[in-house]
């Protein structure tokens, strides 16, 4: 994976598993001017535990499948 946050390039290593589950075995990039909650971001791409897609959208379930993140294709 890769990508941009507010401030900076990351990226990292995953695994897809079976029925839509993931886990992610690396994440890597720099944390400098991120803002607060980025590190929010970390641990959620982190704990990533499955994902989704719908049409221009992918979702990123993280905490044991209790949270999202939302992604755009733009």
């Amino acid at each position: 994976m890769s990508g941009q946050t507010v401030a900076n390039s990351v990226g990292g290593d995953y695994e897809l598993l079976k029925k839509y589950k993931m886990r992610t075995l690396i994440f890597y990039g720099t944390k400098v001017w991120e803002p607060a909650w980025g590190s929010d971001f970390w641990d959620a791409i982190l704990s990533a535990s499955s994902y989704e897609r719908q049409t221009n959208k992918l979702f990123i379930y993280f905490n044991n499948d209790m949270e999202k993140m939302e992604f755009e294709n733009q």
